[in-house]
């Protein structure tokens, strides 16, 4: 047996010269020709530390402590080796364990230092502690949950992405069948078959929402899982071409939500595509038809206690419409191209005391059988707008936004300008607007912040006499018995040739934010 004492002297030695490697060989050595003694394994310690094999170094450091619980050596070097670590707090332990053992006063004196330094460290990563530390993991598994719904539903993370996070995140995911009752069908089916696969197995077959963009692949979803999968959605998405969606094709659903949107028109007219009872009336809640022809002749009687109806593209009958909006008296939103109205007549007027939102595309002429107590918005577009604006029921709605596209008839209309107005858009006008403008200058929408005159013939003057009013203003004296007017936040003029481009570095100075994607245009 070779003798340790050689062994342990040689691997001094080595320690010495920095070959550590050979020294923690024969320190090794040493170790195992006698019961291991505290000077070789505290020197085989100092070699792996000099490695950076902290590890091993505290390893040996343990069995020290074991070992010769009484000497301060093991103590003081695993301290040290864990503050490299950075397990500060174990290091502060381990020194307070050695004072508490420790009575040699030469030892103590070592392990306070140690103990300081241990503190100081811990002290000094506090901030960088409290900044990396994963609060969100001690969170209850259900707010853990409530949270991940929200990112989800907000469309700010996908559940798949979120999967891949942790092993946490990932089993509170799939335990969420409402994290995967959302599926789009995309036109390429082999290649998202394996993610619809994962979808209908993690939602149980529950869908709430199915996004469709491919007939085919919608085909081939229903071959696979059968018709009963769709009895529980709430919401469908069509996003597809209208020439290929059967004038008979038919779901086993009664959804709240429905868009439909079609790139190209379909000739015939068509019912919505819900295998139903022709009286029986539809759950929907919300329905948008972007250039669909419907055969409103049925689909009409079908509709009632709609909060949201949107109808572009293809317009709908006055009849139909009102049929609907008799029964859909809490609309919030309605967008639609009216076909006949000038031909219609009815006695008194709907009131739709929740709705906030009116679009009309042609068809001005039903705003005078319609009460809109709560209107906000009002945008209209190819129609007579003197009469539509005379037409509504208040006179002076609390209007804050009103877009005017494309109208006709606007001489008169701004003397009818709400003065609750924030956001006013007059584009695509045939006839210069400066009489409104005059009108807003003079006092009229004291409010509004926000002017479109996009490709209009409006002169320069009496937008400059505009800002000069609105944006020229001094702060407002308290004794003042006159509010002054808020001023412009931003002011597009896109297509206005009309706007002189040496006019456009003092607008812009005096409103911050000036749309014009015709100056460099002017400028030649």
């Amino acid at each position: 047996m070779t003798d340790w004492k050689t062994s342990f002297d040689d691997g001094v030695a080595n320690f010495k010269r920095k070959n550590y490697k050979e020294a923690i060989e024969l320190f090794t050595t040493a170790i195992n020709a006698q019961s291991p003694g505290h000077m070789a394994l505290e020197s085989r310690a100092a070699a792996y530390e000099q490695i950076d094999e902290l590890k091993e170094a505290l390893s040996d450091c343990r069995t020290l402590i074991k070992l010769f619980p009484d000497r301060h050596n093991g103590y003081t070097r695993a301290s040290k080796i864990l503050v490299r670590m950075k397990e500060y707090s174990r290091a502060v332990n381990i020194a307070k364990t050695g004072l508490s053992r420790i009575e040699e006063p030469k030892g103590r004196a070592r392990l306070e230092t140690v103990l300081e330094s241990a503190l100081a460290a811990q002290t000094n990563d506090e901030p960088h502690q409290e900044l990396s530390e994963c609060y969100i993991s001690k969170l209850p598994h259900e707010l853990l949950a409530l949270i991940f719904e929200e990112l989800v539903e907000t469309g700010q993370m996908s559940p798949v992405r979120m999967c891949h996070v942790c092993r946490q995140w990932r089993q509170v995911m799939i335990s969420m069948t409402k994290m995967w009752s959302r599926l789009v069908l995309y036109p390429d089916w082999k290649k998202n078959k394996a993610k619809t696969s994962t979808w209908m197995e993690r939602s149980r077959g529950r869908l709430a929402e199915l996004q469709v963009k491919s007939l085919n692949s919608l085909n081939l979803w229903l071959d696979q899982y059968g018709k009963d999968s769709t009895r529980h959605i709430e919401r469908i998405s069509f996003d597809i071409d209208g020439d290929n969606l059967p004038i008979h094709f038919l779901l086993d659903a009664n959804p709240v939500s429905l868009y439909w949107r079609a790139k190209y028109s379909n000739s015939s007219h068509m019912r919505l595509p819900f295998r139903v009872q022709n009286k029986a009336p539809l759950r929907l809640t919300e329905l948008v038809l972007i250039a669909i022809p419907i055969d409103w002749n049925t689909v009409a009687k079908q509709l009632k206690n709609l909060t949201k109806l949107v109808i572009q593209g293809e317009g709908i009958g006055c009849a139909h419409l009102f049929g609907i909006l008799e029964r859909s008296t809490t609309l919030v939103t309605l967008r639609v191209h009216v076909t006949d109205a000038d031909n219609f007549d009815q006695d008194g007027r709907i009131c739709l005391q929740n709705l906030v939102e009116l679009k009309l595309t042609k068809g001005g002429a039903i705003i005078k059988h319609l009460e809109l107590p709560t209107l906000e918005i009002l945008e209209l577009t190819r129609m007579d707008v003197d009469q539509a604006l005379q037409d509504l029921s208040p006179q002076e709605p609390s209007l804050k936004l009103l877009n005017i596209s494309r109208c006709i008839n606007f001489s008169e209309t701004r003397q009818l300008l709400p003065p609750s107005l924030t956001s006013l858009s007059l584009t695509g006008l045939a006839a210069k607007p400066d009489g409104w403008i005059e009108a807003i200058v003079k006092g009229r929408c004291p409010l509004l912040v926000h002017l479109d005159v996009s490709a209009t013939r409006i002169g320069t003057g009496c937008l400059l006499r505009l800002i000069a009013t609105r944006n020229g203003q001094t702060v407002q004296e308290e004794a003042s018995p006159t509010p002054i007017p808020t001023s412009l936040e931003s002011l597009v003029m896109n297509e206005c040739q009309e706007i002189g481009s040496e006019y456009l570095s003092h607008i812009r100075a005096k409103v911050p934010l000036v749309t014009c994607i015709y100056e460099r245009k002017n400028r030649r």
